[in-house]
């Protein structure tokens, strides 16, 4: 696997606040609410970043030939928990960003609390919390929403199930798949 080109990422954020800006400033002539976005939208880099950074990290574990640590168990044990922290760190960043975003998407829409997470939608008893209740009443009516609301079935349910074990419940194990060349199966 190759690694993830952080720099760019960075870079598109960097481009991604100037027409945010631009946008913000044709749209609104209070200061006030320029000023909280703009607020916003800088103390986001890190939260922006590190789900790549986390993820990154753990493609460089994964791939490191001499991460494998067979022939030491102690250097085994150490690597396996490397991997599980990046990979752990990885969901939990994914949450903040959400969050974060509903923080950003909250400047347009108002009734959206500054308070209020990223939430969920349970697709079985069609209850939902925090901003996915709002997602989810809107869905039908906004393009934005309606992708957010499919993004959500898509992948980022799955993602935010995993970090509730994470931080709620326990770590996640790693269970290491081997591929079997069938030629020479042994």
């Amino acid at each position: 696997m190759n690694s993830i080109d952080k720099n760019n990422l960075v870079t598109k954020l960097g481009q991604y606040q100037i027409e945010v800006k631009e946008l913000l400033t044709e749209k609104y002539s209070s200061f006030d609410a320029l000023l909280s976005f703009y607020g916003i939208i800088m103390d986001i880099n890190p939260t922006y970043i590190a789900p790549i950074y986390h993820l990154d990290n753990y493609i460089r574990l994964l791939d490191d030939p001499y991460a494998s640590g067979l022939f030491l168990e102690k250097q085994k044990r150490i690597e396996h928990s490397y991997l599980r922290i990046e990979f752990q760190d990885t969901l939990i960043s994914i949450r903040n960003l959400l969050d974060r975003i509903v923080k950003l998407i909250g400047i347009q829409y108002p009734e959206i609390s500054k308070f209020s997470t990223f939430g969920y939608f349970n697709e079985k008893t069609q209850e939902s919390k925090g901003f996915m209740r709002f997602i989810f009443m809107q869905k039908d009516h906004n393009e934005l929403f309606e992708y957010i609301f499919n993004e959500y079935n898509s992948w980022i349910k799955r993602a935010i199930g995993s970090r509730n074990k994470v931080i709620h419940y326990n770590d996640l194990p790693i269970i290491y798949r081997t591929t079997i060349d069938h030629e020479k199966p042994f």
